[in-house]
């Protein structure tokens, strides 16, 4: 009984922490990148990224459940989001990161996790 007390502890610690996490990014400065926008997966338009203003996102169409995230900016070509997985467990985050490359309407991002893992997305409206 006291190590189930001790795990659920634990995990309740581990998903405040990330909780705080979550929020703190949503307040980075992000207003003016070029990743804020709408943008679509050149493999099935139905599955879209929007990057807002604030520091916040979706993803999700095609099927596939839409997830919030936080996003931010820590150089070097790289985008870090903090996702809200709320399809496989509430209040579950992953943390993201992702290298990020825009060439007009163009974004391709290359994961930074899973090898071999790149997506191409093009911006939806003006940006």
């Amino acid at each position: 009984m006291a190590k189930r007390i001790l795990a659920l502890t634990l995990a309740l610690t581990m998903i405040l922490g990330l909780a705080v996490t979550f929020a703190g990014c949503s307040n980075a400065d992000v207003s003016d990148h070029a990743l804020v926008g709408t943008w679509a997966w050149a493999d099935d338009a139905d599955y879209i990224y929007s990057f807002n203003t604030d520091g916040t996102g979706t993803r999700g169409g095609a099927g596939m459940a839409q997830q919030n995230f936080a996003w931010t900016i820590p150089g070097g070509g790289r985008v870090y989001m903090f996702i809200d997985r709320v399809d496989v467990l509430p209040g579950n985050l992953r943390l993201e990161q992702w290298d990020y490359h825009i060439a007009g309407n163009m974004l391709t991002l290359t994961s930074r996790q899973v090898a071999n893992t790149s997506r191409r997305y093009f911006r939806l409206g003006n940006g």
